[in-house]
């Protein structure tokens, strides 16, 4: 993992809203900076598992990644059914659900990404 991370050069950190997710992204960092020892990299944060009715969880989600604002993506993985039984069944939503919520999230997140 030690040598992963030195030799990247960008890193996509998925977040959960969860605060022990939150701060890990933190203790993340201070492990990359580490490791790096001063090298330039560049990273997007994205959040996973978001349940759009959850209005007090999203805000204070928001208000903890203020630090990497320029860094965080727009788009966010809803939380959904099929990301679960996919993942259960050990298929790729894009083969479990391909006309699901959550492999429309997956392909927001490439285009965004300048992947696709």
């Amino acid at each position: 993992a030690i040598n992963s991370i030195f030799y990247a050069t960008k890193f996509l950190v998925p977040v959960k809203p969860d605060k022990r997710a939150l701060d890990g992204v933190s203790d993340l960092f201070l492990t990359i900076d580490d490791v790096k020892e001063g090298k330039k990299y560049d990273y997007s944060i994205f959040r996973i598992d978001i349940d759009t009715r959850n209005k007090q969880t999203n805000a204070y989600i928001e208000q903890e990644l203020e630090p990497y604002k320029s860094n965080v993506l727009n788009t966010t993985i809803r939380r959904t059914e099929a990301l679960n039984q996919s993942y259960i069944a050990g298929k790729p939503i894009y083969l479990y659900d391909p006309e699901g919520h959550g492999t429309q999230d997956f392909d927001n997140l490439i285009k965004e990404m300048n992947y696709a």
